[in-house]
């Protein structure tokens, strides 16, 4: 399995981090505050060497995005259930 290379985050989950309940600014040196729904993530060694190498083909993720967006793009099931058969 190919674990993707970037995370996107939307602009409004980062404006919502770096805001208080009351819709104040974060003290503590632009820090956000925390709170119980708060999680803490970090990206081992080995995530960031395969991110490093992977090596992504920018036409095929644009034709696809295409594809999806203007609806023509067709799912298989019987190939993806054969594909993850395969790979066992």
């Amino acid at each position: 399995m190919r674990i993707p290379s970037q995370i996107y985050i939307s602009q409004q989950q980062i404006a919502r981090s770096n805001t208080t309940e009351d819709g104040g600014k974060a003290g503590n040196a632009g820090a956000p505050k925390t709170s119980d729904n708060d999680v803490e993530v970090s990206v081992s060694a080995a995530a960031k060497q395969l991110a490093a190498d992977s090596a992504t083909d920018t036409a095929k993720v644009q034709r696809l995005k295409a594809a999806i967006q203007d609806g023509s793009f067709q799912i298989d099931p019987q190939r993806i259930a054969q594909r993850i058969v395969a790979q066992e």
